[in-house]
């Protein structure tokens, strides 16, 4: 990874000094924010093209299957044993709330990336690009929600009090 993708890119706040995520959670969690980085970028230029330039339905259809694909490998990942959220209960249990949050945002995730998918054959274009985008929008959003677990887990220190 280059320099530049460390201070500005998907993961660049993974690198801030009061974040103390270990290093095998860091790896992985930077892995799979890159795949789901790469496969939204890829995503948004595809959807952005004209949809009667040739190859346009297919060329979304070969970018929402794997992402399917990497959805299903993440959400196996993290809400698995050992996984993330597991991780994360064991040093933080105040999180369960946000924790059951994102779970229910894989299930939405899934369900738009596979309404998503069949509706690429559509003769209705603005259907299938209103789809698409709800894929965007809950990946970006999912994203963000990602970032304020891991943060609120691994940075910020709730002092008991005195």
């Amino acid at each position: 990874m280059s320099t530049d993708e460390t201070t500005h890119g998907p993961s660049a706040w993974l690198h801030e000094d009061h974040i103390a995520l270990p290093e095998p959670t860091r790896d992985d969690v930077e892995r799979r924010r890159r795949v789901l980085y790469d496969a939204m970028r890829d995503l948004e230029v595809a959807i952005s093209r004209p949809s009667s330039s040739p190859g346009w339905s297919q060329n979304l259809l070969e970018i929402l299957t794997p992402l399917l694909e990497a959805l299903e490998s993440h959400v196996a990942e993290v809400e698995g044993a050992g996984g993330l959220f597991e991780e994360v209960l064991m040093r933080e249990p105040r999180m369960a709330h946000a924790i059951d949050m994102l779970k229910d945002g894989h299930s939405g995730l899934r369900a738009a990336c596979s309404a998503a998918i069949e509706s690429v054959d559509s003769d209705d274009k603005d259907l299938v690009r209103d789809r698409v985008n709800e894929v965007l929008f809950r990946l970006a959003r999912h994203r963000q929600k990602g970032s304020e677990l891991i943060y609120e887990t691994y940075a910020v220190d709730i002092a008991t009090g005195d």
